[in-house]
């Protein structure tokens, strides 16, 4: 009984039909977002995502960014891109893309080290600007297809990864999807028993339709015991107060206290009960008010020992990061499974992080 909450959810995602887990964010009002300064509330200027497809899939995979421009097309944009400035996407496969742990990182003190050697192979780069006639692109834009042996293979699983990178320095705001499916027709269809996750998301909070977001961090086997903390960074108001919420597999709701400060982090802690590992939880967020500008904000997700005060930030170099997928995931229960806690590497199977 411990999971049929959990179980009904993806149940009931599953006939209302939402998007398939290969479309980022799945909401309909909902746009990632990158800045290329940390005052305009992206911690790095990058944005890294990750898809996870199933190795019985042989056909071409088509991924895409919607809108990769800074423009009027949508209301989440702010600032039109200048002289010098940029916005890069680039499509990631191959040795090192997910199972390095450079790739798994939630912040990057300098952009150099998303790019640096070992991290994947870089299938393709679309870069946008006024120097290439481009900075003002809408729409979908279709990275040339790719076929699944070209990410990285991890067990039942081939890995790509796509980065978006703000130019430093940037003024500009730029929101934007993504989306992995099976053609370019323009119209995202998804790619069955695929997935999509990061270990940090930049996005857009809009008070002026009071949007709400969904966020999934999966809690690894074995964490029973730990606490599960969301760390809400750049949360303030731009409109209305942000009210968050961290549900736990069985629907127990948790609030998260938002501050009225920006640029710092506001954490959510919650200790992880028997039958709540292997699964993922739930954090929802919106910033209620009706009026307002777009705010970029960013989210992410880490095990630790104890509850947290607000302020603190994880350790890389001793904290367990969680995948935040774009809907509700549970793994595969078979040994050809990359999604284990154990390790180490020589094994085939990814870690807790």
């Amino acid at each position: 009984m411990k999971r049929l909450f959990f179980f009904l959810f993806v149940a009931l995602a599953v006939l209302a039909g939402l998007p398939a887990q290969t479309r980022v964010p799945s909401g309909s009002e909902n746009w990632l977002s990158s800045a290329g300064t940390t005052g305009n509330g992206d911690v790095d200027g990058l944005n890294v995502f990750f898809f996870e497809i199933p190795d019985t899939l042989t056909s071409p995979i088509y991924f895409a960014v919607q809108d990769p421009g800074v423009n009027d097309a949508n209301p989440q944009d702010q600032t039109d891109m200048t002289a010098g400035e940029s916005m890069s996407f680039s499509l990631v496969g191959g040795s090192g893309t997910f199972s390095n742990p450079v790739s798994r990182k939630y912040r990057y003190s300098t952009k150099s080290e998303v790019y640096s050697a070992g991290t994947g192979s870089v299938l393709e780069q679309k870069v946008y600007s006024t120097a290439n006639g481009n900075a003002t692109t809408t729409g979908w834009v279709y990275f040339d297809p790719v076929y699944p042996s070209q990410g990285e293979k991890i067990g039942n699983k081939y890995y790509f990864k796509i980065i978006a990178d703000a130019s430093t320095g940037s003024d500009f705001k730029n929101s934007y999807r993504f989306d992995a499916s099976l053609s370019n027709s323009g119209t995202p269809t998804g790619i069955n028993g695929g997935a999509a996750f990061a270990y940090s998301w930049c996005f857009v909070l809009r008070p002026d339709i009071d949007d709400i977001w969904n966020f999934y961090p999966f809690v690894p086997e074995g964490a029973v015991g730990k606490w599960l903390i969301v760390g809400a960074w750049d949360f303030d108001p731009f409109g209305g107060v942000p009210v968050a919420s961290i549900f736990d597999p069985d629907g127990v709701e948790t609030p998260v206290t938002i501050d009225l400060a920006s640029n710092d982090t506001d954490n959510g802690s919650v200790q992880i009960d028997t039958d709540q590992d292997n699964t993922t939880w739930r954090f929802w967020v919106s910033e209620p008010g009706s009026v307002g500008y777009p705010n970029t904000s960013e989210v992410w997700a880490w095990e630790n020992s104890a509850a947290v005060a607000d302020g603190v930030e994880p350790d890389e170099s001793t904290t367990v990061m969680y995948r935040i997928y774009a809907g509700p995931y549970s793994p595969p229960t078979t040994s050809a499974s990359p999604l284990r806690t154990e390790w180490p590497w020589t094994t085939g199977w990814i870690g807790r992080g």
